[in-house]
Order: structure tokens, then C-alpha cells, then sequence
């Protein structure tokens, strides 16, 4: 049974079981309405796209491989698990999939690099990265782990689309749902 949630105006004013960021259908009803709204589209429109160097995907024109990738094969990360698991969180934030995916390949856990309070899942959600959370979800990566807030993937999504807007978010918001995701 889906349930109403009471507004608040902070993290302080929240019940303390209501403060994982939970949600239900009203929040998502909210999120789609908003996504049609002028004051969305506006916001959009001034994104700006910055690519960040360590993460730049290979160039096909020169060979070159990203930064991130070249410091792994030349064993940069050999004894440094925890770097290497904010590595991914970075690549996932950031909507490299490429690099995402081939630390995936290399074994690095996507449930780990913790280090923000958010896991590379979450982030990927918060920011939008539509092409980033399938690949999370093609490996097998937890829904319902609980970032440092006690919000899921899934909720750390609505909560993003509603506060911060941003990408693909909705999208992103009924790929969690076709994979799984539970509404809270």
C-alpha cells in the first residue's frame, strides 16, 4: 500500500522514519508533471557540458585511451581497492560508461566507493545517466542499497528530478521500475 508523505522544509523537521528519502505514486505523478514544465526545459537548456579529463572517453582519432584506464593497466590502482571503487562512483557521476564498464569488467565492486554518502548507482541516478544506470543494471548492481540519507536508488532518482533536474531522469526513473525497484 502506497502511502502519503507529509511535506517538511528540512532534514531536521523529518520524521525520523520518514528521512530516507522515501517516496510514492505522488511523487512520481509530481516528477513527470514537472519534467513538462517551461521552468524544466529552461533549466536544461542551460546545462553545460564539461568533460572531465581523467574520465574523457578513448579518441578514436588518436588511440589514446582515457586517463583513468591507462593509470589501471599501467597498475596506478595494484593495493588500492577503495581509489579505484571512487574511480567507478567518478565515471558513474559523470556518465562515462565506457569507463564505468570497463572497471566493472576489472572487477571493481559497483556497490562499493562510498565515499560521498552516495555509491556510483546512486549518483548515476541523481545525475541522470541514463546509458550509465542500465550498464549497472545489466551487472546485476543492488536497487535498494541505502546511500547515507537511508534513500534507494530509486529514491534518490525522484528526489533528484524533483530537486535537481537534470538529464534523463525520468527515464532513468522507469528503467529502476522495469528493473525492479521497489516504491517505499
Amino acid at each position: 500500500m502506497l502511502r502519503t508523505q507529509v511535506p517538511v522544509r528540512s532534514f531536521e523537521e523529518a520524521p525520523r522514519a520518514t528521512r530516507g528519502r522515501s517516496l510514492d505514486e505522488t511523487s512520481l505523478d509530481r516528477v513527470r508533471a514537472y519534467h513538462a514544465t517551461e521552468p524544466y526545459a529552461k533549466a536544461m537548456r542551460k546545462r553545460q557540458v564539461w568533460v572531465e579529463p581523467l574520465f574523457a572517453e578513448d579518441s578514436p582519432n588518436d588511440g589514446s585511451r582515457c586517463q583513468i584506464i591507462q593509470w589501471h593497466q599501467a597498475g596506478l590502482f595494484d593495493n588500492e581497492s577503495e581509489a579505484l571503487a571512487e574511480a567507478l562512483t567518478c565515471a558513474c557521476f559523470l556518465g562515462h560508461t565506457c569507463v564505468a564498464e570497463y572497471l566493472l569488467d576489472q572487477g571493481v565492486d559497483p556497490a562499493a566507493g562510498f565515499a560521498t554518502g552516495l555509491n556510483a548507482f546512486h549518483w548515476a541516478a541523481n545525475r541522470g545517466q541514463l546509458g550509465t544506470t542500465r550498464l549497472l543494471i545489466d551487472h546485476k548492481a543492488a536497487l535498494e542499497i541505502r546511500n547515507m540519507y537511508g534513500g534507494t536508488v530509486l529514491g534518490t532518482a525522484v528526489w533528484s528530478a524533483i530537486n535537481e533536474p537534470r538529464g534523463e531522469q525520468l527515464r532513468v526513473i522507469d528503467e529502476l521500475l522495469k528493473a525492479g525497484a521497489r516504491i517505499e
